[in-house]
Parts: structure tokens; C-alpha cells; sequence
């Protein structure tokens, strides 16, 4: 029976991978490790993981066309009755057609200011109104313009238009006069990132490490959520950005103190821990909100007890790839020569080999035992012992 459902799932996952993405997702919707897992599996395949919808989300996440939609009810803060509110005027009388026609419809008694702000902040709103900012600052215009209409509504009062048939959304009442007042001014892309993260617990619109996917690979040994099979005390390299930190006093000395946190990637996250030793070295650039690539080793004392030991730090934007293409075909002894002189240069730098020349896609990340300390020295040497041989090439991250 075990090998027929496995043979099930496998079916839905191969011919039906956005509905079946869905249904893990909202079955493991409040185990964020999972939720990320998935989120990461959905955009290898190329399906786009949008943000919830006023319009289009039901409470779960949902297909749409071929991508998935977040529910209503994976915002922070949003009660069963906000929902059972808006899918039953929206099941009577349509989508909403317009921010006035939101603020026209619904019960401001149920779908109150702390609903409004969260899903305004979490983009929900962003199909009839794209500007947050504007938006979130017109939220009193828009609750004062509900409470109105709902008056109206039971006083009966009948407009002129409303009487000549001309009421939309089963409202009697014909609403005048509403716009968005202010600028148009945004938040901008990292307030984005901090509503969403606290919203719905997850980077949906963009995330602080985007701009540097397609290099995380020559950067790392690992990404968080290919951890679990690793062995204990393995040395690893993992980029990703400082999510939470806390300093705290050791148990031996309370002079001395060490930091622990949360390093998340595009895939997971995983707790660190650095010693007074390390922050000898690194303690400024442990901090919430920096983008660092953090090496050390991997412990594990159980599957629920896993940590890195910090022992190096690098800030992202301090990194740098650099790549020795090959003009020609090097002798075993020039090949030795260049591995001496980059041997003598070890840091964190990854070291890219191009072996068929510049125009020549196949790239060979090299191990972080020839990673390097890109110095204009290093730079120097290698160009004047081997100019006409090699080319290299230094690629800042941001």
C-alpha cells in the first residue's frame, strides 16, 4: 500500500506539479522549513510562487494558470471572519472591481483597520492598487468611506443613479467622490521584503539575495536545505542573509560574549553560533540584515538540532569570483605554476577555471582549498608570468 501511494504522489508531482505543490503547501503550512522546501521545488520548475490576491487567492493556495497563488489566510493577522467576509460578497457580486469598490462592499466591522494594513502590506491589494505606500496611507479614507456605505446601507437611503438602476454590487447606495489622496511615492524594495517576511513568513515579490542567485553556486559548498545528509563536523560555506542575531554573555568569562542567529538562503535557514574568538576577528559583520557568506563547521546532534560554527565572515558585497580562462593549451608544468602562485593567495574568493578559452561557456568551480585573496598582486603575477596564456577576470558580487 506504502509503494501505491508513493506511486500516486509521483504521478500528481510528474503530470500535475502546480496542484500538487499546492496541496503540499497548504498541508504544511505551518512548518516554514517545508513551505520553503516546496516554494524552492516550484521555482526549479519554473513555476512562479505569486503573492496573495484579493481577487484571485482563495484562503489556501490555489493554481493559477500555471503558477500558484498564496491564500488569503497564510497573512499574519487575518481571521477566519475577514475571509468568510470577502468570499461571500465576492461569490454574490464579483470580483472587485476597484479599491472604492472594495471599500463600497465590504462590512468594516469585520474586515477592520488591522485587516486593511496586512493586507495592504503583504500586496494583497496590488491588483487594484499597485502603490502600498499610497495605498497604507489612505487606509483611514477607505475605512471612514466603508463605515459611511454601511450606514447607508441600513438607513436605505436610495441615490438618484442607484434608483435608475445604476447601484452596482448589490448596494442600493451609489458612492461618490472616493480617489486616494498623496503622492505616489513607494516603499521601498527592502520595506517590501520586510512586510512580506512578516506577513507570510517567506521574500515572495523579491528577495535580498536575487540579484546574486545565479552566483550563489561559485560562492558556497552548500545550499541550507542540502545539509540534511551531510555529515557531522563537515567543513561548509553557505551565503545567505542574517534574519536574526543576539549577543550573549559566556558561561565561563561574562566578559566575553558570543552571537547567535539565523542565516537564511533562497532555500532554508539554519541557526550559527559564533564564539569570542570569532568575534575578534568578524563581530561587526555579524549583524541582522547583512548578506555575508559564513564559513565553519556543520554540527548535528539530532535532525532537530542542527547548527553551523562560525568561523569565518565575509560581506557579500566585499566578494569577489574570479576566472582564469585559457587561451591555449598550458603545459603540465605552466598549469603547476599557476596552482603554486594561487596557492600562495588563499581566501575566500571563489576561483572559476574557463579551460577552453573566453568564448566557451563550461565553467569549473574549483575547490575552496584554491580560493583565493584577489589582490592587484595576485593579479599582477599571474598576467605578467602568464599574459599570453590566461586571461583573468574579476566579477564583483554587488
Amino acid at each position: 500500500c506504502y509503494a501505491f501511494v508513493a506511486y500516486q504522489t509521483a504521478y500528481l508531482k510528474a503530470h500535475y506539479p502546480v496542484e500538487y505543490l499546492c496541496a503540499m503547501l497548504t498541508n504544511s503550512k505551518d512548518n516554514m522549513d517545508k513551505v520553503q522546501l516546496y516554494i524552492t521545488e516550484a521555482q526549479k520548475q519554473g513555476i512562479k510562487v505569486l503573492p496573495p490576491d484579493i481577487n484571485k487567492s482563495n484562503a489556501e493556495f490555489t493554481p493559477d494558470g500555471g503558477n500558484i497563488r498564496f491564500g488569503l489566510n497564510t497573512i499574519k493577522g487575518i481571521g477566519e471572519k475577514v475571509l468568510e467576509e470577502i468570499a461571500k460578497e465576492k461569490d454574490a457580486n464579483g470580483e472587485f472591481k476597484s479599491i472604492a469598490d472594495f471599500a463600497k462592499r465590504i462590512n468594516p466591522s469585520v474586515v477592520n483597520r488591522k485587516a486593511m494594513e496586512n493586507f495592504t502590506k503583504a500586496g494583497a491589494f496590488n491588483g487594484l492598487e499597485p502603490n502600498r505606500k499610497k495605498l497604507f496611507n489612505n487606509i483611514d479614507n477607505i475605512i471612514n468611506t466603508a463605515a459611511k456605505e454601511a450606514e447607508a446601507r441600513e438607513l436605505g437611503q436610495v441615490s438618484l443613479f442607484a434608483s435608475l438602476g445604476g447601484s452596482t454590487g448589490g448596494s442600493s447606495y451609489q458612492m461618490t467622490n472616493f480617489e486616494l489622496y498623496g503622492n505616489d511615492e513607494e516603499f521601498t524594495d527592502k520595506e517590501i521584503q520586510e512586510f512580506e517576511k512578516e506577513l507570510l513568513g517567506f521574500y515572495v515579490t523579491s528577495h535580498p539575495l536575487e540579484s546574486i542567485r545565479d552566483k550563489l553556486p561559485f560562492l558556497t559548498t552548500h545550499n541550507i536545505n542540502e545539509l540534511e545528509d551531510v555529515a557531522n563536523d563537515t567543513f561548509i560555506t553557505v551565503c545567505g542573509l542574517i534574519t536574526s542575531v543576539r549577543t550573549i554573555p559566556t558561561k565561563k568569562d561574562p566578559t566575553k560574549f558570543l552571537k547567535s542567529g539565523i542565516l537564511e538562503d533562497l532555500t532554508g535557514e539554519i541557526p550559527f553560533v559564533a564564539f569570542h574568538k570569532t568575534l575578534e576577528k568578524f563581530n561587526s559583520l555579524i549583524d541582522a540584515e547583512k548578506k555575508v557568506i559564513l564559513s565553519g563547521k556543520y554540527q548535528r546532534k539530532d535532525e532537530n538540532n542542527v547548527q553551523l560554527i562560525v568561523e569565518s565572515v565575509k560581506p557579500v558585497e566585499n566578494s569577489n569570483i574570479v576566472t582564469i580562462s585559457f587561451k591555449e593549451e598550458l603545459p603540465f608544468e605552466k598549469i603547476v605554476a599557476i596552482k603554486d602562485i594561487v596557492s600562495a593567495h588563499k581566501g575566500n574568493d571563489p576561483l572559476v577555471i574557463k579551460p577552453n578559452g573566453t568564448d566557451d561557456e563550461t565553467k569549473i568551480l574549483t575547490s575552496s582549498n584554491f580560493w583565493l585573496n584577489t589582490t592587484n598582486d595576485l593579479i599582477q603575477t599571474l598576467e605578467r608570468n602568464f599574459g599570453d596564456s590566461i586571461l583573468v577576470s574579476v566579477n564583483s558580487l554587488e
